[in-house]
């Protein structure tokens, strides 16, 4: 089962998997379960701390990153520049040769 976090259930899971349903829990947990982190979370992350709704225990990229590689999970960058290029019908100007792969339309930087 491949699985996409929002900002509560990745803050949770991290830091207070009793706010967590029992089936959540489970799957978050399960070697089987593939993990996908999008970087709307750490945008999220990032207004809520702005706006002192929230506090980590270190630096933003260090949280979001070290906890995405504990916990085996995927940061979708790529996939959410696509998709926003895709619902919006827009060309997207990259160097990342990777993005090729995905049906979108882009122009090489």
């Amino acid at each position: 089962m491949k699985l996409l976090l929002d900002t509560h259930v990745f803050v949770w899971m991290h830091g207070e998997p009793g706010q967590l349903s029992a089936r959540a829990q489970k799957l978050l947990v399960d070697a089987d379960t593939e993990l996908h982190l999008s970087v709307v979370v750490a945008w999220e992350l990032g207004i809520k701390i702005a706006r002192e709704r929230l506090t980590l225990p270190e630096p933003l990229e260090e949280y979001v990153t070290s906890r995405a590689q504990r916990s085996r999970m995927s940061l979708l960058p790529d996939r959410m520049l696509v998709a926003q290029a895709r619902a919006e019908s827009l060309i997207l100007v990259t160097a990342d040769p990777w993005i090729a792969r995905y049906e979108v339309e882009i122009v090489r930087a």
